[in-house]
Parts: structure tokens; sequence; C-alpha cells
């Protein structure tokens, strides 16, 4: 689709903005893609924080006309050439759309697919139209493809001519035939009434067709938007997980080429079973649309004899006023898993495991609110016993007493272990050792490359998406927690980062519904809010002539 934008293009031409690559990624808090990774993705998305994507389209087809729109007084590069290998460039902003978001939370499209599931909407849904619904006999529930068949039934009623039976005249009719003038009479009135029942039936059927809106119903998506971009905002990145999964499931040599293996290193844990005679029992608390589970799908795929069951799940969201069943979380779980929707345990502030204590719980996760301590937020910490929503934390213990997982996975914002949440955190530490745990937190992993010649590392105890497959850059704490009997004389080894071979473009949708893009108007807000290469800004001038990519390089590089 070719969504031109003539006010984002007259801008660039004169040098008030120039994008850096294809699929920029950018947004309203002034945050950049980097060399086609894309920024954190958010859970609050509103009107002032969303995710934008600024497009570089080529057009060939339409050349001629392009070049009409954007260089008035034709492009001097061109000089009235018209030579179609030179396709006309130009530029277009956009939100991204939910599937996007996804996959930049390394969603695989199969579970997208489900996610983005549609469903056949009543119109009553919508529009009260009861009273024309009661002139076909329908009830309020009625799909629109009923009304399509009752209003055809109706019509066709009037049409079909009295039985045999309905011509025969009473056994007590009289004997005298009535007068023509009055049989006349008396066909004018039928045919009056007929058609009048046609007109009803037809001003019934058009109203409730109109309350039938192409957009509004038929097949609507069953998750909002809105709803989808929380959901991906809230989950975990499936990749990061599936190579933690695999680092104590299958482990493999994830050492630096070069580095020395130490001699005196302690084996790596893994745990030895017959997946398939006896599948990985699991637990997720705030489970969202379990993006834990599906890393463990995509880790079947890579292992066919790994099987798991997960044998119960608590999703709850406090603060909506939906019936759980209806929360978008739990409806998305549902979509993706609907052999396991009866085993949501709900509040978790509210759960009882004491029915599996017995159960020889394998793992449970537990990636517990963080509005409380993330940079969005309002930072109101993680203390025991005060009522923040990321306080939550804590209620984690009642399940790990009563279950005994034999691996635990916690999953958190970086600001869990900042100087400000480091006490509150290490306490939390300190009670999983009391339970016979030991904690793990991933090292500083070295990374040798990128454009800077100085070795690079990454921070101790965080693990960072791009460094593991997906192009989004986000950092987030995983700490493993192993049962001591279980761990035994082993230790721990967190999945090594490895160079990130794809980039924003690779998620992009070739074609992509016109409510995406931003109107002309709202290109400019934007944009005088995005202000970024001054280079650029400066060099441009006010003519046709745009610099080429050596040109700004060059400037950019002289500062």
């Amino acid at each position: 689709m070719n969504h031109f934008n003539s006010r984002l293009n007259a801008m660039i031409r004169g040098g008030q903005w120039r994008p850096n690559f294809h699929g920029e990624m950018l947004d309203t808090y002034n945050q950049r893609s980097h060399h086609g990774i894309a920024v954190t993705i958010l859970a609050g998305i509103s009107a002032r924080n969303h995710y934008f994507i600024c497009e570089e389209r080529f057009d060939i087809k339409h050349k001629e006309r392009m070049i009409a729109k954007i260089y008035p007084d034709n492009h001097p590069d061109l000089q009235g050439k018209k030579d179609p290998k030179h396709p006309v460039r130009y530029f277009d902003i956009r939100k991204l759309t939910p599937p996007e978001c996804y996959r930049l939370m390394g969603v695989p499209e199969r579970q997208i697919s489900q996610l983005m599931a549609t469903e056949q909407k009543p119109y009553t849904a919508f529009v009260d139209v009861d009273n024309e619904l009661s002139v076909f006999g329908l009830e309020p529930s009625a799909t629109m493809k009923e009304v399509e068949e009752a209003f055809r039934d109706s019509l066709e009623s009037l049409e079909t001519p009295p039985s045999d039976e309905e011509n025969e005249a009473p056994a007590d009719a009289p004997d005298t035939v009535p007068s023509d003038s009055v049989a006349v009479d008396e066909e004018d009135d039928d045919a009056e009434e007929i058609e009048l029942l046609r007109q009803n039936y037809t001003l019934a059927y058009e109203k409730i067709k109109a309350a039938k809106t192409e957009e509004r119903f038929g097949p609507v998506q069953i998750i909002s938007n809105s709803n989808h971009y929380k959901l991906a905002g809230n989950s975990i990145v499936c990749d990061v997980l599936m190579y933690i999964y695999e680092a104590f499931l299958f482990p493999t040599d994830r050492r630096i080429p070069g580095e020395v293996q130490d001699m005196f290193a302690l084996p790596t844990f893994q745990m030895y079973r017959n997946f398939r005679e006896q599948p990985l029992k699991v637990v997720t608390l705030c489970s969202g649309y379990d993006s834990q589970c599906i890393a463990f799908d995509m880790l079947r795929e890579r292992y066919p004899d790994f099987a798991y069951e997960l044998v119960a799940w608590a999703e709850f969201d406090p603060e909506s006023k939906r019936p759980i069943n209806e929360q978008p979380a739990v409806v998305a779980h549902n979509l993706l898993f609907p052999q396991w929707k009866d085993l949501n345990r709900g509040d978790m502030t509210k759960c009882d495991w004491s029915d599996l204590s017995d159960a020889d719980i394998d793992f449970l996760t537990y990636s517990t609110p963080c509005q409380s301590i993330s940079q969005a937020g309002k930072r109101a910490g993680i203390k025991k016993g005060s009522d923040t929503r990321s306080a939550v934390l804590w209620y984690t213990e009642k399940a790990v007493e009563q279950m005994r997982p034999k691996i635990l996975l916690q999953e958190n914002v970086s600001a869990l272990i900042n100087s400000v949440n480091m006490p509150d955190f290490k306490e939390w530490c300190a009670l999983l050792e009391k339970h016979g745990y030991v904690n793990f937190l991933a090292p500083s992993f070295p990374y040798p490359w990128g454009k800077e010649k100085r070795e690079k590392k990454t921070k101790f105890g965080i693990l960072n998406s791009k460094h593991y497959g997906v192009a989004q850059n986000r950092e987030r704490v995983y700490m493993i927690s192993i049962r001591q009997d279980i761990l035994g004389d082993t230790q721990y080894e967190f999945p090594r980062p490895f160079e990130l071979t794809t980039c924003i473009a690779d998620i992009l949708e070739e074609e992509v519904s016109e409510k995406f893009f931003l109107k002309p108007d709202s290109v400019i807000k934007f944009l005088s809010k995005n202000e970024t290469d001054a280079a650029a800004k400066i060099y441009y001038t006010v003519t046709d002539h745009k610099l080429s990519d050596e040109e700004i390089a060059a400037i950019r590089a002289q500062g």
C-alpha cells in the first residue's frame, strides 16, 4: 500500500528531519532505535506514548505522479529523464501493529495468528433493535446471518400463493357469490396489506443492516488492539526464555571462541529425564498469555523428545472491572492454550497451593507486576508488607513453601536490582535460600562485536533480548533458583549472548491498514518532538536537492 504523506516529505525536503534508515523506530518518549534495534516495548500505550515506524517507500509504477507531488520543480538528479529504474523515494510514519509488537517479543507466527483471532459479534452488542427483531420473531442474541435468513423467508412467504386448502370455502359459507366489485375491493385490500408487510419487513431489515457496519460487525477481534499492545509490553521475550530453558534442560557449549575452559569449573546442572515418559511439570504465576509456555513449545521444536504440561497457572488483573474469564490476558491465554483453560487459579494473593504439595512440580515461573519499580511507573518499591503492585512478589513464598518446585525463574525490569530496590531484592533472595534454594544471576558476559573496538560487556544480572536473537533493546533481570538437593555439586550457567542478525525491518508487515498511519497534521506535531539530527537540519537546504547518505555521514563525522 502506498500511503503518501506530502507534509512529511515537505519537512524532509526542508531539512527539518531525516530518518537514518528504513524501519527506524521512535516514540513520544523521544527514544530512538539504534542500528535497527527497537526500543523497549512498554505496556502503557496511549496517544502520548506509542511505537512509531518511519518507513522509507519506493514507487516506480506511479513515478511521474509522485515526482510531481514530492518535487514540483522536478528533481535535479533526474534532469528530465524518465528512467524507470529510478524509483521515487518517500517517507511515512505509522504505528507498529500488534503483530509487529508480538514479533518483537519473540512470539512465533502461529501463536500470533491465534492471538489475533476474530469472532462473529451479534449486532445487538452495539445497537438496540429489539423492535425490529420482533418483526422476524428473533431473539436479541440472533446473528446477522439469522436476520438475513428470516428476512428472505418473510419476503418469500408474501409471494407464495395460497394453497388449495386455503382457497376452499368454509363449510358454513353461503352459496351466494360476492359481486365483482366486492371481489376487486378485497383483492386490493390484500395487495395493500402484502405491500405494507413487505415495507415493514424491508424497513426492519434496513434498520438492522444500518446498525451493522463492516468495521464494527461481522468478524471482530476477540482482543482489542489497545489490549494487544498492553499484553505484549507485559510479557517476557520468548527467545530469551527458550535459551534459559535450554541451559538447564539441554546444556550446550556456549563458550565464546578462544575462551579458556576452567579445569576446576563445576559441572553444569542438567535435569536428566525421559521427558516423553515423564513430562516436565510447570506452574506459572502472573502468567499473562504465558510466553513461558510459548518458549517451551519453541524448545520442543528444537528437541522433539521434550514434553511438558502446565499443571496450574495464575492470572488476574485486580484493576479490571471485567469478570476474570473476560479479562484480556486470560482470554489470550485460553486462545493459545485451550487445553489448560480450567487450570487458572486467579488471584495469586489468595491462592492455596497445598493440593499440589505432592505433585512433584519441576518448574515455577513468577513475573510479578513491575509498576512500582519500573522507570515508567511510580517507583513505590517492593518492600515486604507494603500494598504496592510489585509487592505481590512476596506472595510467591506461599507457592514455594507448599509446592517446593525444583527450579524457580524470576523475571522483572532491570530496576529490580538498582540501588533503591536492592535491599528488598536481597531480602527476597535470602528468603529463598532459607527455603533451601541456590540463586543464580547472570554474570557480566563479554560480547566482542559492534562498531566500537573496545571490549563490551553485558550488565551483571541482566539479559538483553537483542543478545538472544530479537531486535529489541529490552534489559530484564532473570534469576534462576534451584533446590539444593537437586542442584548438588553442579552449577547453573546462563546462555551466552550472540550477535544479532535481524533488524526491525525484518518484522514489518508489507500491507498495513490506513488507520495505523499518522495524518499530516499529526506528523508535524510528532516530528517537532523528535528532532534528532542537527547536522542534517543545518546542512539541508530548502531546495529540492537532498544530500546523499555519504554526504550526511561525512557531516555527522565532523560533529
